[in-house]
C-alpha cells in the first residue's frame, strides 16, 4: 500500500487552516462583545454622573415636570435598552442557545429513533 505523503499532509494543512479560521473568528465576536461591554459601561457611569451637570449646562427648568419626567425616563431606558442588546450580543458571541441546543437535538434525535423502533416492533 502506498500513500502519498503529500496529499495527507495538504488534508492536514487544510484543516488545520479551517479550524485556525474558525477559533480567531470566535476570538474575534468574543473580543468585540467585550469591547462593547466596556462601552456600554463606561457610557451609562458617564450618563448617571454628569446627568444633573447637563441639566445645569442646558439650563433646564427646574419646574417643568413633563420635561423631568422625560429626562428620568431616559436615564433609565438607555441603560435598560442597551442592556438588553448587550444581551443578545453576548448570546451571539459566545454561541449560547437556551432553546435549540446541542442537548436538546440530542434529545430530539433519540426521541425519534426510539418512536421508530417502537413503530417497527408492532
Amino acid at each position: 500500500m502506498i500513500f502519498n505523503c503529500n496529499t495527507i499532509h495538504m488534508e492536514d494543512i487544510e484543516k488545520h487552516n479551517k479550524n485556525y479560521k474558525r477559533a480567531k473568528k470566535r476570538v474575534e465576536d468574543e473580543k468585540g462583545f467585550h469591547i462593547h461591554l466596556v462601552i456600554y459601561i463606561l457610557i451609562n457611569i458617564a450618563i448617571l454622573f454628569f446627568r444633573y451637570r447637563i441639566l445645569v449646562y442646558i439650563n433646564a427648568d427646574t419646574k417643568d415636570e413633563d420635561f423631568f419626567f422625560w429626562w428620568r425616563f431616559g436615564t433609565i431606558i438607555t441603560p435598560v435598552s442597551w442592556g438588553i442588546g448587550l444581551f443578545f450580543h453576548w448570546l451571539w458571541a459566545y454561541k449560547k442557545t437556551f432553546l435549540f441546543n446541542k442537548k436538546w437535538e440530542k434529545k430530539k434525535i433519540k426521541k425519534i429513533l426510539e418512536e421508530e423502533e417502537e413503530k417497527k416492533r408492532f
